[in-house]
């Protein structure tokens, strides 16, 4: 006899969220490309976008993984599978500042840019999820 298994998505509210950020943050990264080529620093904003593309893969991962956590049917414990979905988060967020350090170190000065795009992108997902919370709250 087969169990059923719920099936877990993303609420829409938190997708439309998602995608607002990932527009605004290619708007930001081609406006600030844009700014710094006619300024003479081509290489800063690209680094600077290659940042906010390693911030948006790496929201879109954690957000797949949380989904993959919320609908799975583990044989272990609720404990181990809490571990496994942590490691998994701190695992990519390993590699993503370890990339992110090697281009800074390897692309000096240029580089650090890249720790630019990463701030920007993680502070529009910040305000994004925040802000429709605080309206909410306000009701």
């Amino acid at each position: 006899m087969s169990s059923l298994q719920p099936v877990v998505r993303i609420p829409a509210h938190l997708k439309a969220n998602f995608r607002r950020t990932i527009v605004i943050a290619v708007a930001v990264g081609v406006v600030g490309l844009v700014a710094l080529v006619l300024t003479g620093h081509a290489l800063l904003g690209l680094f600077g976008c290659l940042g906010i593309l390693m911030g948006s893969v790496n929201a879109l991962l954690v957000q797949r993984s949380a989904v993959s956590y919320g609908s799975s049917e583990s044989d272990g414990s609720e404990g181990s599978r809490k571990k496994l979905l942590t490691m998994s988060i701190a695992g990519r967020l390993l590699i993503t500042t370890l990339v992110a350090v090697l281009i800074g170190i390897f692309f000096a000065p240029n580089g650090v840019a890249v720790f630019g795009g990463l701030m920007i992108f993680q502070m529009l997902l910040l305000g994004g999820t925040a802000l429709p919370m605080m309206r909410e709250m306000r009701r």
